[in-house]
């Protein structure tokens, strides 16, 4: 009883537009996702969908990501703006470089620290376009 009392709650929570963030990407609480007002800027707070590809399909499977309303079932994240459109992003063995720019707190997980094998990485250069956008942890 108690178990669908919370997933109830949970879920008018969710349509009301509060998240709760247990993750280091952004700290520890009960966040209310409102609308963007105007221009987008790096370090701003989104909630954004991760798409139902491979690496975030597994990271669900093995519960780094709980089920939620996003599409595959994902759970909506929310993440600090790291790159906008112009912005050059390349993922290195250091971590994640902007416009050459090592950002902090980008490298990977030590192995030993993951659950399981660490996700498999691909290691791109991209640009960003318009209406994109690249997070990073805090």
């Amino acid at each position: 009883m108690a178990a669908a009392i919370v997933f109830v709650l949970t879920g008018v929570a969710d349509r009301l537009g509060y998240r709760f963030n247990e993750t280091p990407s952004v700290p520890v609480g009960i966040w209310r996702v409102l609308p963007v007002n105007g221009p987008l800027e790096r370090g701003q707070i989104v909630s954004v969908c991760p798409p139902p590809t491979g690496v975030f399909l597994e990271a669900k499977a093995r519960g780094y990501l709980s089920t939620g309303s996003c599409p595959g079932g994902l759970e909506p994240m929310l993440k600090p703006i790291a790159a906008l459109e112009g912005d050059v992003v390349e993922q290195t063995g250091e971590g994640l470089r902007m416009n050459g720019r090592l950002l902090p707190h980008s490298s990977a997980f030590p192995k030993q620290a993951m659950i399981g094998s660490p996700l498999d990485r691909g290691h791109r250069l991209d640009c960003a376009k318009a209406g994109s956008l690249h997070s990073a942890n805090r």
